[in-house]
């Protein structure tokens, strides 16, 4: 080091003497640290680029004077001795004209990374740095002035939804106001401000980060972030709060003294992000991927630092986060897979819970076993050795002693002696954490309102089944569809767990009691479709995100009452529901006051018009012991007409909501539409729609009606991620339109799905069974409709033995829960695309192609290899 500082003071004395060849620095170079570059910069530039082959030579524009290699004077090449200050001086110029940044980012900083980091090419083809984690590269980005990850891995990108063919064109259209959607929030570790995550739509989505001045409940500003901001968190140290961005390849990361926003790179639909109590790990999951990601955190004053340790598999579609007490335990809720997995944090492997190597849950690495709920997780919270899951009941709600054992997604049970929709219920689930990651289930709570309001309930003194029913003492879930959940902790250590319930737009308090026991508390009316919970750090206020409205409740803990909404747009448009369509959105998701119950609605089962892997027994079998797969409800106008038998429109969602509020339940009450209309009355104020799209009373029929609206108003097909133009998806692309697969015949693009306006070969828009049917023991076809379902929907085909099936859109694959075809026999493409014992088939694997002994009745794969089946099934997830 004095050797460094006299070589530095030596340069002092010279300043001047620099040679005509030293670059002249323009007024545009920055002008970092001459000190910490002889010091810390130069010495890794010349130890990693100054090879006489490579930047050691006169030849190249990044050129270094180095020993050994290209030197100021002729006589000096090749020579050992030490740089002249003329030399460092021209290094030092050289460095700072390449830290300009050129768009992307300074060159200095670019050149060097991995390629498929950086994506800029190095011309001698090596990698200098393969990760920005590299503490020389930190290093050198320190001397730019820069964070190493601050702009890291551009270009930055947002995905962007497809069009909408709903427009203007239509009688049925009308003009949407621009909504922000609130998702999610986050208070800072003082407890003076509160941030919340504004989401937007699919089709519409904001990119906006609200900021809330705590002492006055008012928005203070509004932070740009990336495009659909979909978690928050704030960093322990207080002085970093992270963004994950689901339509964004980079996280928004707001430094909360400054102000200011920079940008980390991450791959798409970022969903969660969690950071550990010490601060020295972020956890965020990832839809997209399937999994968690796991950085290693640096808060330095500069800026926050993140390097990617690892991505951990952890179910379909992951979402919530929860970590143990002592933070060992990680828990990762997939709403689409039916399952919690269990991530061990010091390890960073999934723990398999039933210690079993030979079993292997589908979807999992191999030899892992997974908490399997039989119903969506939704929220996750833990205390004192308690995992608490906020989900829905196991019933497929098939009779009960008939659940197919086919699904192969939750473990035997008798489900619920209750058949079809009122079987759904709302449940809390209670497992007690064992040191060894062990759980145990404790306890399941149910609905309150379980028995006995649907004429159909079966109530505990039932002769036959009551024995099935929950004991009563169980019924303390007051709400509907429990989203989200919190722990508060009061001044005398009692511990209370806060749900909010999507469906009915409601916050209940439970309180916690030693061993995991909850009693049932009181319950708040928030804003409509509450979707977030942030504690006060003193736990005395809770601050609720109502994402259809568009607001904020602020919750005294103590009294347990809504003391506030706050507004999150200054100059907001009209208040929720202001359209026709968005009267269908309320209620697709929090009308469950319109349900006989009070307790269902559209996205209990179709959660977020995405799907899960749970296939149903549905009212329009003709034998209860069939079932049906839980479909999306993306991209529906070009999907008519809807359900697998090709028969539901816009107007007929009649159908499928009648069994919500079956006609025969008010039957010594109120007629049915005087109900739905004291009920809308009741929620918005009004007994009729707006009129604007469609004029109709708010009564049953208006209302399916509008339901049918808001769902052709927007796609909401998620955009897609994955890369469009790869090898693998040239040659699956070309299997697919090959004759000899005839896959493009009955999936044609642009939907890759049959419809009365999409079909060039004129094909017929049902077919007979393309696998086996669903049958028992006896041969009989489970898959028929009953008489009147054909009734209804005249366009149904189906004679004494089949039943003729239109073939599903195939655009937004990629992000479908884990469950394909008509009955959910299927777990993966692979079992989908290949026929029985195919080659490609993996240990477990069932190939379903073929229909009654005879392969390839689902499209010819059976002479495909294992790598072409692969293509195929990548072309697939890229549509």
């Amino acid at each position: 080091m004095t050797a460094i500082r006299a070589m530095i003071a030596l340069f002092l004395l010279t300043t001047g003497c620099a040679p005509a060849e030293a670059p002249a620095p323009a007024p545009a170079w920055p002008s970092p640290s001459f000190e910490r570059f002889v010091e810390e910069v130069q010495p890794l530039l010349l130890n990693r680029c100054a090879n006489p082959s490579c930047h050691g030579r006169a030849d190249r524009p990044f050129a270094l004077f180095a020993q050994g290699a290209h030197r100021l004077q002729a006589a000096d090449v090749f020579l050992d001795h030490d740089l002249t200050p003329a030399e460092v001086q021209g290094n030092y110029d050289r460095a700072r004209s390449f830290a300009r940044d050129e768009g992307r980012g300074p060159l200095l900083l670019q050149k060097p990374l991995a390629e498929q980091i950086s994506g800029v090419r190095h011309r001698a083809g090596g990698d200098i740095f393969l990760t920005r984690g590299d503490p020389e590269y930190r290093a050198l980005a320190d001397w730019v002035g820069e964070e190493p990850l601050r702009e890291e891995g551009g270009p930055f990108r947002d995905l962007q939804a497809g069009s909408n063919p709903f427009g203007p064109h239509d009688p049925r259209f009308e003009p949407q106001p621009r909504r922000d959607k609130p998702v999610a929030l986050a208070v800072d570790t003082q407890g003076s401000r509160l941030f919340v995550a504004l989401q937007g739509s699919v089709d519409r989505p904001a990119r906006e980060l609200a900021e809330i001045d705590l002492a006055t409940r008012t928005l203070v500003r509004r932070h740009k972030v990336g495009s659909g901001p979909t978690g928050v968190a704030v960093h322990p140290g207080g002085r970093f709060l992270v963004v994950a961005n689901r339509f964004s390849n980079y996280l928004s990361v707001l430094d909360l003294k400054t102000a200011q926003v920079s940008r980390l790179a991450s791959d798409f639909y970022m969903t969660t992000p969690l950071f550990s109590p010490d601060g020295a790990r972020l956890y965020v999951t990832n839809r997209w991927r399937d999994a968690v990601q796991v950085f290693e955190v640096e808060a330095a004053t500069k800026g926050l630092r993140l390097m990617a340790i690892k991505t951990i598999p952890a179910g379909t579609n992951p979402a919530a986060l929860s970590l143990s007490d002592d933070a060992r335990l990680l828990f990762v809720a997939s709403p689409a897979a039916l399952t919690v997995a269990v991530i061990d944090t010091q390890t960073l492997f999934e723990v398999d819970l039933d210690d079993d190597p030979a079993t292997t849950d589908f979807g999992a690495p191999a030899g892992i076993s997974r908490l399997k709920l039989g119903a969506p997780a939704l929220g996750l919270a833990t205390v004192g050795g308690q995992l608490f899951v906020s989900t829905l009941s196991q019933s497929t709600h098939h009779p009960p002693g008939t659940e197919p054992d086919a699904h192969r997604y939750t473990t035997p049970t008798t489900g619920s002696p209750n058949q079809g929709f009122q079987a759904l219920q709302n449940e809390l689930a209670v497992f007690r954490i064992v040191r060894d990651a062990t759980l145990y289930p404790t306890v399941r709570y149910t609905s309150d309102s379980y028995c006995c309001r649907d004429f159909r309930d079966v109530g505990p003194d039932d002769a036959r089944l009551g024995h099935l029913v929950p004991d009563p003492a169980l019924w303390i879930v007051g709400g509907a569809l429990p989203m989200a959940m919190a722990l508060a902790r009061s001044s005398d250590t009692t511990v209370s767990l806060l749900v909010a319930y999507a469906g009915s737009s409601e916050l209940q308090r439970f309180s916690v009691e030693q061993g995991g026991g909850l009693l049932a508390g009181p319950i708040v009316s928030t804003g409509f479709d509450p979707r977030a919970i942030a504690l006060h750090p003193t736990h005395a206020e809770a601050y609720v995100a109502n994402r259809l409205g568009e607001s904020v409740s602020v919750v005294d803990l103590e009294r347990f009452q809504v003391v506030h909404t706050i507004a999150l747009d200054d100059d907001p448009p009209a208040a929720f529901p202001a359209t026709d369509a968005e009267l269908g959105e309320l209620l697709y998701f929090s009308g469950a006051q319109f349900s006989t119950d009070g307790d269902q609605t559209c996205n209990h089962c179709h959660l977020d018009r995405g799907s899960i892997a749970k296939a149903f027994s549905m009212p329009l079998l003709a034998d209860t012991r069939g079932s049906r797969i839980t479909m999306d409800n993306r991209g529906l106008l070009d999907r008519l007409p809807w359900f697998l038998e090709g028969a539901m429109d816009v107007d007929t969602t009649v159908a499928v909501l009648e069994e919500f509020a079956h006609r025969e339940n008010f039957a010594s009450l109120a007629s049915r539409d005087a109900s739905f209309q004291d009920t809308a009355e009741g929620l918005i104020g009004r007994r009729h729609s707006f009129g604007r799209a469609i004029d109709t009373p708010l009564d049953f029929a208006g209302m399916t009606r509008l339901v049918g609206l808001f769902l052709i108003q927007e796609p909401a097909l998620l955009p897609n991620p994955n890369p469009a133009t790869t090898a693998s998806v040239e040659r699956g692309r070309r299997l697919f339109h090959s004759p000899s697969q005839g896959c493009a015949a009955c999936h044609p693009g642009p939907s890759f799905g049959l419809t009365a306006s999409n079909n060039p070969l004129a094909m017929p828009l049902l077919f007979g069974p393309v696998i086996t049917p669903n049958r028992d023991s006896s041969g009989l076809n489970l898959d028929l409709v009953t008489a009147a379902f054909l009734a209804r929907f005249p366009g149904v085909k189906q004679d004494q033995s089949d039943l003729r099936l239109k073939s599903p859109a195939l655009v937004g694959l990629w992000d479908r829960a884990p469950m394909f075809l008509h009955d959910g026999r299927a777990r993966s493409l692979r079992e989908v695309l290949a026929t029985p014992h195919h080659p490609a088939l993996a240990a477990g694997e069932n190939g379903y192609n073929e229909a009654d002994g005879v392969s390839d009745s689902h499209g010819g794969t059976s002479h495909l290899s294992p790598a072409e089946l692969d293509d195929l099934i990548q072309f697939l997830n890229s549509l």
